[in-house]
């Protein structure tokens, strides 16, 4: 898809085929032209702004080895055109802020909290805009507070995002180290 105009917050993903379980096009001509034939692509141009999930109607294109259009006058294919979907996904930076279970009141994890370093204080997720406009922060896997005492000192937790469906973390970060001061 070219043309299309790009808005701050979104990511766009790679254009994947919407109507066909298919990977390859059988192709009939001249002998002399089909040899030439080194991939076919679907292309669609849009000069809309783009911040949803889009389907478009491809035309398709057949290149030689070096990317150039080979003419398709001649060419018989059974697909002419086909529709192509361009995934976009909304981005959310949040803090991460760890989660802690057995604590006998917030005054205790309000305490866990500042004396805790995490090696990690933001991550960027995607998704869905429905889903991420409703995220305000990521849980993770809960800390038990009844394994931390006063000589915790350097005791470290490795705790896992808990995703909704469809949301995944973009920074390429998929555990954070919880470390006590």
């Amino acid at each position: 898809v070219e043309g299309y105009h790009t808005v701050d917050g979104f990511s766009y993903d790679d254009v994947v085929v919407a109507n066909s379980d298919e990977q390859k096009i059988s192709v009939k001509g001249p002998r002399g032209v089909v040899s030439k034939i080194n991939s076919v692509v679907a292309y669609a141009f849009t000069d809309k702004t783009i911040s949803s999930t889009t389907t478009f109607d491809a035309s398709l294109k057949f290149l030689d080895e070096n990317g150039s259009e080979i003419d398709s006058n001649g060419l018989e294919f059974a697909t002419k055109s086909i529709k192509i979907s361009l995934p976009v996904s909304k981005t959310k930076t949040i803090t991460f802020v760890p989660k802690f279970i057995n604590a006998p009141n917030q005054n205790v994890v309000n305490t866990l909290i500042a004396l805790c370093r995490p090696d990690v204080d933001k991550f960027t997720i995607a998704g869905p805009p429905d889903v991420i406009d409703s995220i305000d922060t990521l849980d993770f896997t809960p800390i038990d507070v009844t394994k931390i005492t006063s000589n915790s000192k350097g005791l470290s937790f490795e705790v896992e995002p808990i995703l909704p469906n469809g949301v995944r973390i973009t920074d390429g970060i998929d555990i954070a180290t919880v470390t006590f001061d």
